[in-house]
């Protein structure tokens, strides 16, 4: 994503409601592992991802780690899986991500 390599779960069908699911700070998309099948079995599909800098994504040494910068990397991914509307949750560091969205 915007040349960063993003670590990604993305399970569900393409064709039904998508809830994200954004984490906080210091952790990573691990917090969600044991909510995720309860969304897909109620048919809905899940994303989930690491920010940059945490987890299983990339860690540039060239990148601020700015809420900005940690949303457009966000907005970028969903525009590339197709996201045209979603149920959010987010936690933590995330919620400051996602206010930048909004």
């Amino acid at each position: 994503v915007l040349g960063r390599e993003m670590f990604v779960i993305d399970q569900g069908e393409d064709n039904v409601e998508t809830v994200i699911l954004i984490h906080g700070f210091p952790t990573s998309s691990f917090d969600y592992r044991k909510s995720i099948h309860h969304f897909t079995e109620n048919n809905y599909r899940v994303v989930t991802f690491d920010h940059l800098g945490f987890g299983f994504s990339e860690k540039p040494d060239d990148y601020s780690y700015s809420l900005v910068e940690q949303a457009e990397q966000a907005t970028t991914l969903w525009k590339i899986l197709g996201i045209e509307s979603a149920h959010i949750v987010a936690h933590d560091m995330g919620d400051s991500v996602l206010t930048e969205i909004l």
